[in-house]
């Protein structure tokens, strides 16, 4: 009996500890592959920022939900502030399109300490059928061993 007490206490402890020690697992995004093995470099916050683009693309707000911090805000191409619900209701409205980015842009990271900056020039056809162009900031804050935006601004970049 004791046997059995003290194995289902140690099955149940290490459950708990996975539990405890895997929170963002939980929320389903979590565990894209994009996620595991972060570093504190440019690589990862490179490889974070194109799956950021693809995930907005493919609607997938379960990987936002994991990369945007509770307080993350905007400010869109439009010059409209926006916060974490409004990016998580744009992101939805992508669900089941298909959108494709026939490249993803090219990304520079600046870092300093806890804190990097991605940012660079995505060009793309507009409903009309014309091209547009914009500059983009993602500013990311190193928290629990992982990567997370705090803070985004796209500039329109047209030639016109």
């Amino acid at each position: 009996m004791r046997s059995h007490i003290s194995k289902t206490l140690a099955l149940s402890t290490a459950l708990l500890s996975f539990l405890c020690a895997s929170p963002l697992l939980a929320e389903g995004g979590c565990g894209a592959p994009e996620f595991a093995n972060q570093k504190q470099d440019a690589a990862t916050v490179e490889r974070l920022e194109n799956a950021f683009t693809a995930a907005f693309l493919k609607g997938d707000t379960d990987f936002e939900k994991c990369l945007l911090l509770p307080n993350y805000s905007e400010v869109s191409r439009s010059g409209k502030w926006r916060e974490l619900s409004s990016e998580l209701e744009s992101t939805a409205r992508n669900q089941g399109k298909n959108l494709s980015v026939p490249e993803m842009p090219k990304v520079d990271v600046l870092m300093h300490g806890d804190v990097a900056v991605a940012h660079g020039l995505f060009t793309f056809t507009a409903p009309d059928g014309k091209s547009q162009s914009t500059r983009f900031s993602d500013v990311y804050v190193w928290k629990e061993n992982a990567w997370h935006v705090l803070y985004s601004q796209q500039t329109p970049a047209d030639k016109d």
